[in-house]
C-alpha cells in the first residue's frame, strides 16, 4: 500500500488555494532578510555605501503567522509552525569609500505547532551570515554594486531555521534615484547541493529576486517603502510548489535623527512556498555610528592678544566689516573673486529643479558675464545641508550644481566660461540644527577662479552654440570687449623714471 504523501505548506495564493510544498527540519525558511546596510530596506539590498568606518548597528524583528502548514494528500493536515518572532542583529562596518562587510545572526522563538513530528516549537538560533559588499559603479542617478557572501551552520538543528551545510552565496544590487523615488533590484543566488527531504520538496541551489521602490517624503526624515521577495530552488524554477515562493510588503522607514532609522512594515506572501507567510509584521532599528563633525565656521570676530607698554596684557575686539547693503533691483554682483546673489537660489523640495522665483537672479549672473569679459570662469558650487547621509547630500548638490549650469547656459553665458561640482554638506557656514541654519547650509555659490589678465588676448564666442547635453542651438550673448588700455601720459611712471643716473 502506497504511504500518503506529507506535505508542508508554505502560505496560500490571494484565491485561498494552497500551492506550495515544503518539508525536512534541517531548512532556512526564512524569505525577507535584512542586511543593515545604507539606504537597503528589509529582504532588498541597497548598492549605496557609507563614510569609510562608519558603523552600522541594527535589530530587526519579524512577526510571522503561519509560515509552514502541512498538507496530506491535497487535504490540510495541521500547521507545523503556525507562529514565529524573528528578531535579526547585524552590523555593518564601511571599510572604504567601496567596500564594506556585515555580520547577521538571526534568532527566532517558534510555537502553535500541532504536528509533533515536523514541530520546531521554541527558542532558536539561526546560522550565521557573513558577507562583503562593494559600491562599483556611480554614475548620474544610477548605482551599481556586488556582493558575496557566506552562511555558517551556526543553528539549533532540525527547527526550520538553518542547514547543515556551509552555503557560499553571490549577487548584484542596483538603483536608480528619480526624484525623490528610489528604485532598487537585489538579486543573489545561494549554492547548496541538491537534497530530497522526503516531503515532496527539492532544497537545493536557489535564486533569489528583491525589487522595491522607496518615496522620500521629507529627505533622510521619512519616506514610504514597497518591497517584493521571491525566491525559487533553480532545478524547480517556474513549476510551482514549495520550491517556490513569492511575497510582498509595504511599510516607512523614519530617522528621527542622524544616528537612527526605524522601520516599520507588514507583508503577506502571494505565492506558496517555503518561507511565505499568511502575514507579516516588521519592525526595526538602525543606529550609524557617529560622523566626523563639520568644521566650525569662523567667528563673526576675532580675539587678539597684545602687549602693552605697562608689560600689560589686554583683548582687541576685531569686528568684520559690514556688509554693503543691496541697491534696489540689483540681484548679483562682482566681490573679489565671487559674484555674490541677493536671494538664494531655491529649488523644489528634494529636487535639483529650479523655482522660476530664482530665473531673475541667474539672468543678472549671466548679465554679470556679458558685460565683463575679464571675467575668464566661473565655478558653480552646491552644498547641503547635513540632513541626509553624506552621500545623498552630495549628489543632491551636485545636481543642483549641474541644473544651475544648465540654466545658466540657457539665458546666454557661453559654457566654455563655467564649470559645476557638488560640495555635499562638508562646508557648512551654520553649525546649529536650526531650520535657519540648515537652509543658510543650503546653497548654490558661484566663484571666480580665473580672471583675463591685460596682456592676455580675450577669446571672442560665437553668438550661437550647441548646448552640450541635448545637441540643440543656442544663442550666447557674447561679452563687449575689454576697454583699452590707458594712453601714454607724460605723468605716468616710465621704465626710465626708475633707472639711475649714470655717473
Amino acid at each position: 500500500m502506497r504511504r500518503p504523501k506529507a506535505i508542508a505548506v508554505v502560505g496560500v495564493m490571494l484565491t485561498g488555494v494552497p500551492t506550495a510544498w515544503a518539508g525536512g527540519r534541517s531548512v532556512d525558511v526564512e524569505l525577507v532578510r535584512p542586511t543593515f546596510a545604507l539606504g537597503a530596506l528589509p529582504g532588498v539590498d541597497s548598492p549605496l555605501a557609507g563614510p569609510t568606518r562608519t558603523v552600522r548597528v541594527g535589530t530587526l524583528v519579524q512577526q510571522e503567522e503561519g509560515p509552514i502548514v502541512l498538507y496530506q494528500e491535497g487535504k490540510w493536515d495541521g500547521t507545523v509552525v503556525y507562529d514565529r518572532t524573528m528578531v535579526h542583529t547585524g552590523m555593518v562596518v564601511q571599510l572604504s569609500p567601496m567596500a564594506a562587510a556585515r555580520l547577521v545572526l538571526p534568532v527566532a522563538q517558534q510555537s502553535g505547532s500541532d504536528v509533533p513530528s515536523l514541530s520546531g516549537d521554541g527558542l532558536a538560533v539561526g546560522d550565521l551570515e557573513g558577507g562583503v559588499r562593494l559600491a562599483l559603479l556611480r554614475t548620474g542617478a544610477f548605482r551599481v554594486g556586488v556582493k558575496g557572501d557566506l552562511v555558517l551552520p551556526t543553528s539549533t538543528p532540525d527547527v526550520w531555521m538553518g542547514e547543515r551545510w556551509v552555503r557560499g552565496a553571490a549577487g548584484a544590487t542596483g538603483m536608480v534615484r528619480l526624484g525623490p523615488v528610489d528604485f532598487f533590484v537585489d538579486t543573489s543566488v545561494m549554492a547548496r547541493p541538491d537534497e530530497e527531504t522526503g516531503l515532496d520538496y527539492l532544497h537545493g541551489t536557489s535564486g533569489q529576486l528583491g525589487v522595491a521602490a522607496r518615496y522620500t517624503v521629507t529627505p533622510d526624515r521619512f519616506a514610504f517603502a514597497w518591497h517584493g521577495v521571491s525566491r525559487a530552488t533553480l532545478s524547480a524554477m517556474g513549476a510551482g510548489g514549495a520550491e517556490n515562493a513569492s511575497e510582498v510588503g509595504a511599510g516607512v522607514q523614519v530617522w528621527p535623527g542622524r544616528h537612527l532609522q526605524f522601520d516599520f512594515g507588514v507583508g503577506m506572501g502571494i505565492a506558496g512556498g517555503v518561507g511565505a507567510t499568511t502575514h507579516r509584521v516588521i519592525g526595526g532599528v538602525t543606529w550609524a555610528s557617529h560622523r566626523p563633525p563639520p568644521p566650525a565656521p569662523a567667528p563673526p570676530y576675532w580675539l587678539d592678544i597684545v602687549a602693552l607698554p605697562e608689560a600689560l596684557e589686554a583683548v582687541v575686539v576685531i569686528l568684520p566689516p559690514e556688509v554693503e547693503p543691496w541697491e534696489e533691483g540689483v540681484l548679483a554682483r562682482v566681490e573679489k573673486t565671487e559674484i555674490t546673489i541677493r536671494d538664494p537660489i531655491q529649488f523644489e523640495f528634494g529636487t535639483a529643479n529650479i523655482l522660476p522665483i530664482s530665473i531673475p537672479t541667474l539672468e543678472a549672473i549671466s548679465a554679470l558675464l556679458r558685460d565683463d569679459a575679464r571675467i575668464a570662469f566661473l565655478v558653480v558650487e552646491g552644498h547641503a545641508s547635513e540632513e541626509g547621509s553624506f552621500e545623498y547630500n552630495f549628489d543632491l548638490s551636485d545636481r543642483r550644481a549641474r541644473s544651475v549650469f544648465q540654466a545658466l547656459v540657457a539665458v546666454g553665458v557661453h559654457p566654455d566660461r563655467l564649470s559645476y561640482r557638488g560640495m555635499g554638506e562638508v562646508v557648512p557656514i551654520a553649525v546649529d540644527d536650526s531650520e535657519a541654519a540648515l537652509a543658510a547650509n543650503r546653497r548654490v555659490l558661484f566663484r571666480i577662479t580665473r580672471v583675463y589678465q591685460p596682456d592676455e588676448t580675450i577669446p571672442a564666442y560665437p553668438g550661437h552654440i550647441l548646448i552640450p547635453w541635448s545637441g540643440e542651438q543656442g544663442t550666447v550673448a557674447a561679452p563687449p570687449p575689454p576697454p583699452p588700455p590707458p594712453a601714454d601720459d607724460d605723468d605716468l611712471p616710465d621704465a626710465s623714471d626708475f633707472e639711475e643716473d649714470a655717473p
